[in-house]
């Protein structure tokens, strides 16, 4: 109980450090919240966990608003009935390259695959009833039978295509009910899209984010498919429970706008016979005046077994701190996260929040705690339109006196660069580079972790028919 009480000490104390020096320091944001967008011009609160769980059921989560290709096409719609004016169809055309090695087993891991998706969201009917659907595709253009396991493809290399969406959608007044396969975005629950394909659930999900002050989301969960798979399984097959089936995830969240500044929301998952997970998280934007721009956050997570108890008994708590400062273009981050139990954190459903995750480390293991420093910046401020780049350098240790096989000290350090067209035959086209690299020291009595080298190459272009 000493060391629990020492570590949320450390990180309490942190996390009002990073609040006394925040003119001096910067908030790094989840992995998975970028890998839909490029670095923040600046450190305004708009990319967290709970602020991407309010997009839920707008038409910009499944569709780009871009204007059609076809202009002809687009003026004959909108004589249209709405749901026929309003309709959204696109293209979304994906290669990405990813070549890692090190880690357990230490193999290395290589692919390039080709692919994306056609995904189709229908104007409303009557005002009440739209429909949408997404096909994905994913397809090796060099994938040598050594280098399985990078998720970019199925099993063995092999290419896959599966329809990942297929909805109805009923809204009623500021109400939206979204009924089977869909995507959603919340912590712990979400896309997860840095691979060919995205994370997709069969759900029945109803949510709003334009009731004011307070926006919501409930549904039930039933099944998932994760971005390398070619069809749904059970919520308890994607936790590797084979033989038994729950209820699914019966979850509830909202996000409140305490006041003009500061943001504040929480959000619980009961997956039967597993685990209950809370996760709850409170921003804040401080007024400093244009060019500079400043933000903090605060986060917690609880996680504990329920029911049967199917992965065992088990608890976890997690909090993390974060703060960004922003001038011109360039948003300079600090974080800090700490899991305060012995049981590391389940995020089997999508990307883990922390606000300290990174490429390929989470830091979410067991007793461990974690500081990210970030630096982002906009080359458009300079007149290098589309330009962007950010950088993080995380450090983690664990306090390994009461557990085992957990590295006591690990590091990484990550660089994105990203060019997006503005204009032209080629606009919406993204071209990203990624590496990140990963070292460790080895815990006692094992297993051996060897350094990790990730490098990524990713290109994206949307194309709007519709």
């Amino acid at each position: 109980m000493g060391h629990r009480h020492d570590r949320l000490l450390a990180c309490t104390v942190s996390g009002l450090l990073v609040l006394a020096h925040a003119f001096l320091q910067g908030a790094t944001t989840p992995s998975y919240i970028f890998e839909n967008t490029t670095a923040p011009k600046t450190a305004n609160i708009e990319n967290t966990p709970i602020t991407s769980a309010q997009r839920y059921n707008s038409v910009e989560d499944q569709v780009a608003q871009e204007p059609s290709v076809f202009p002809k096409v687009a003026a004959w719609s909108l004589e249209q009935d709405p749901f026929i004016r309003d309709t959204r169809l696109d293209i979304n055309f994906r290669t990405y390259f990813l070549n890692a090695d090190g880690g357990i087993p230490g193999t290395e891991r290589e692919a390039w695959a080709a692919g994306g998706g056609l995904v189709y969201k229908s104007g409303y009917w009557k005002d009440i009833l739209a429909i949408g659907a997404a096909g994905y595709t994913t397809q090796p253009v060099y994938a040598p039978s050594w280098g399985d396991g990078t998720k970019l493809l199925g099993p063995g290399q092999s290419g896959f295509s599966v329809l990942g969406t297929a909805y109805a959608e009923i809204k009623v007044k500021k109400v939206n009910g979204r009924f089977y396969r869909q995507i959603i975005d919340t912590p712990y629950l979400n896309q997860h899209d840095n691979r060919m394909i995205p994370n997709t659930f069969e759900a029945y999900i109803i949510g709003s984010q334009e009731l004011e002050p307070v926006q919501f989301i409930a549904g039930q969960v039933t099944k998932v498919k994760p971005k390398d798979f070619n069809h749904f399984i059970t919520v308890a097959e994607g936790l590797g429970v084979i033989n038994n089936d729950t209820n699914g995830i019966t979850m509830g969240g909202f996000r409140a706008n305490i006041s003009e500044h500061v943001i504040g929301g929480m959000i619980n998952y009961y997956v039967w016979d597993i685990a209950n997970v809370y996760y709850a998280e409170i921003d804040a934007d401080v007024p400093l005046g244009d060019p500079w721009s400043l933000s903090l956050g605060f986060q917690f997570s609880d996680q504990r077994s329920i029911g049967e108890e199917l992965l065992g008994d088990t608890s976890s708590q997690q909090v993390g701190a974060t703060t960004s400062v922003g001038y011109s273009g360039a948003v300079l981050s600090l974080s800090c996260s700490s899991l305060l139990t012995n049981d590391g954190l389940l995020s089997p459903y999508g990307s883990y929040p922390g606000f300290t995750s990174l490429i390929i480390e989470d830091f979410n293991r067991a007793r461990q705690t974690s500081f990210v420093i970030g630096l982002s910046y906009d080359f458009g401020e300079i007149g290098l339109h589309g330009l962007s780049a950010f950088t993080n350098y995380g450090y983690a240790f664990a306090d390994h006196t009461s557990i085992t096989g957990v590295p006591p000290r690990s590091d990484e350090f990550d660089i994105t660069i990203d060019y997006r067209f503005k204009e032209g035959l080629l606009k919406n086209l993204w071209i990203r580079l990624r590496g990140a690299w990963v070292g460790f020291d080895d815990p006692a009595g094992g297993p051996y972790y060897n350094s990790i080298n990730d490098y990524r190459i990713i290109v994206n272009y949307d194309i709007p028919l519709l």
